[in-house]
């Protein structure tokens, strides 16, 4: 964690973290053919959508509080960005990406990264954006590369 964070982004970044963590052992367990029987009975139907809901509302109060903090690009690019309503304004981006974009992205990164152990690279994200969303994924933990 770097060492010019506010007590509020690191809260967020530990927060967030915890988050991430047990939606991807959830995935795990999901992804493995002899607990699907036991997961899908021993859970209600509407808990993972609304672990999921959670963990979005997460991600994006977790962006929030990142609005104006200095990103680079996988091409070394410095960006910032601003949320405003359900978009994200980027400052080397002329249009914005949606709220449904970046969660889309987000469970697509957990998907890659569990899929391949690591999200090599912003294409792998496969959305618009994506060359913005994968570094800050990266900074909030994520993702790996």
């Amino acid at each position: 964690m770097p060492d010019n964070l506010s007590p509020n982004q690191q809260d967020a970044l530990k927060c967030l973290a915890k988050a991430v963590e047990q939606e991807m052992n959830l995935l795990k367990r999901r992804e493995k053919p002899e607990t699907e029987a036991v997961a899908k009975s021993s859970e209600p139907e509407n808990v993972s959508e609304c672990s999921q809901d959670v963990l979005d509302n997460l991600l994006w109060s977790t962006l929030e509080t990142f609005q104006n903090y200095s990103f680079f690009t996988a091409k070394k690019l410095e960006f910032s960005y601003v949320l405003k309503g359900y978009e994200m304004f980027v400052s080397r981006k002329d249009k914005s990406i949606t709220k449904s974009t970046v969660i889309l992205s987000f469970h697509k990164a957990l998907a890659v990264q569990i899929r391949d152990g690591r999200v090599a690279g912003p294409k792998k994200l496969g959305t618009f954006g994506a060359s913005y969303l994968y570094p800050i994924f990266l900074f909030l933990g994520i993702i790996t590369d």
